[in-house]
């Protein structure tokens, strides 16, 4: 996770009254992978409440206050070695996957990607 998309995850969790003034618990970023968009590939980003039922096979990165982010196995795999970011320009403030090196090429806006044989 770069800084901006932490201190992004953890405005997040302050925004829903969690971390230390507010003592709740902070939602979690679901990052998944799923077969389609324009290069084969498309990322899909989701804040859920936490202990929300995910997937058996779910991996947790933790950042601390407020910064969870979670990927089920098959997304991970595609993703590894990545890095989440939060970008803000003229046209959209987003998180996204940066950096991949599973990545054979991407699309002109960057939300799908083909994968490396």
């Amino acid at each position: 996770m770069t800084p901006s998309a932490v201190r992004k995850l953890r405005a997040l969790a302050l925004a829903a009254g969690a971390g230390a003034a507010g003592g709740g618990a902070a939602p979690v970023l679901r990052v998944r992978v799923d077969g389609g968009g324009c290069s084969g590939f498309k990322t899909s980003f989701e804040l859920t409440a936490p202990g929300t039922p995910g997937e058996a096979d779910d991996v947790l990165f933790d950042r601390g206050s407020g910064a969870v982010v979670v990927v089920d196995a098959v997304s991970l795999g595609l993703i590894r070695g990545s890095t989440l970011n939060w970008e803000e320009d003229m046209m959209r403030a987003a998180f996204a996957i940066v950096n991949n090196p599973n990545s054979e090429a991407s699309c002109g806006c960057g939300a799908s990607f083909s994968a490396k044989a």
